[in-house]
């Protein structure tokens, strides 16, 4: 009988008990043998509804029993983090999105990973279910005629005042919490390369982080798209791509419960044809696709990439605009092995 792959939790944060932990408990090939929090009473009570160990950071990295580290802190604590049970623990990672806030770091990682011959991904879950694969076929297949835009909004209402997302030391703000989603659909979607044509970014002058953005790009083939993401307002999670014969929506895009099911709507003049069925199971896909990785050591590194025509010899990575000014200040960062081009 083939051993599930034993995971600990580097951290107690919301996504991790609403999201992951119920999902590595219900996968039949992982279990859960430890969590840890720098607060010992946090790191007692979680381990108690699991039913696993409590432990602090640095012993958990050294823990026999665990195989494999899922890291669901702020960006700002992935990098040293995930080096740490890479470089001396010799564990697998799953790490939240995005893996780190630059990509020298994150490239860093990568290379680290494969070295070791360890398996590091970075946990986008929304591309792994299937209603964003019944766009992507149907696009492929013409559905929709020539493709021409796509729009793509993700917005939440307002965090508690201490959230990670204000904080500029952890990585906060909109663009690293929310608008890597819809720039992570156009490449799913259209693919690698994004050209920024123009950015309006809304920053809090107090606290020094973004809390919203609008993004122009175009994609391949000509494609045009508007990214939008806030914190502060009304919840707001979907996308729409048009084609000069079709158009297609879909609806809690970034974030569906496990229970959701999809609903892929194609409207043609006044009739709609919808595409569903039964949950789309994206956190049961991702935790699966990790522990198979992880059972097979393979080199499955998903990495989150932050320039210009990454992975391109001799580039230094930048985003320049229409006028030549870089945005946002410092890096630009994207998901996914890509190329981000400025005009």
């Amino acid at each position: 009988m083939i051993r599930p792959v034993r995971f600990g939790v580097l951290g107690c944060a919301d996504i991790a008990r609403r999201r992951i932990v119920p999902a590595l408990r219900h996968c039949p090939d992982t279990q859960i043998t430890a969590v840890a929090s720098r607060d010992p009473e946090k790191a007692t009570v979680f381990a108690a509804e699991i039913g696993c160990a409590a432990t602090d950071y640095a012993r958990m990295l050294q823990r026999d029993d665990v195989d494999a580290l899922y890291i669901p802190l702020p960006p700002g604590l992935h990098e040293p983090w995930v080096r740490l049970a890479l470089l001396l623990s010799g564990k697998h990672v799953l790490v939240e999105k995005p893996m780190t806030p630059t990509a020298r770091a994150t490239a860093s990682l990568a290379a680290l990973a494969e070295e070791r011959g360890l398996v590091l991904r970075e946990n986008f879950m929304f591309v792994q279910h299937r209603q964003h694969r019944a766009v992507r076929d149907a696009i492929h297949m013409g559905l929709l005629g020539r493709p021409l835009s796509l729009t793509a909004a993700f917005c939440i209402p307002s965090r508690p005042a201490d959230d990670f997302r204000y904080v500029a030391g952890l990585a906060g703000g909109a663009l690293v919490d929310l608008g890597v989603y819809p720039l992570r659909l156009t490449q799913f979607l259209f693919g690698p390369d994004i050209t920024v044509t123009g950015v309006v970014s809304e920053i809090d002058p107090i606290r020094d982080v973004d809390l919203a953005g609008l993004v122009n790009a175009e994609l391949a083939a000509g494609v045009t798209a508007q990214l939008r993401y806030r914190i502060g307002g009304n919840y707001t999670c979907e996308y729409t791509v048009r084609g000069d014969v079709r158009t297609v929506r879909v609806e809690r895009a970034f974030t569906p419960p496990a229970d959701w099911i999809p609903k892929v709507t194609f409207n043609d003049g006044g009739s709609a044809d919808a595409a569903s069925g039964g949950p789309g199971e994206q956190l049961g896909c991702s935790i699966r696709q990790s522990r198979a990785s992880e059972r097979s050591r393979s080199r499955a590194v998903v990495a989150c990439s932050r320039g210009a025509d990454w992975g391109t010899a001799g580039r230094r990575p930048c985003c320049r605009l229409n006028g030549g000014e870089r945005w946002p200040p410092g890096d630009w960062l994207v998901t996914g092995s890509s190329r981000l081009r400025g005009r």
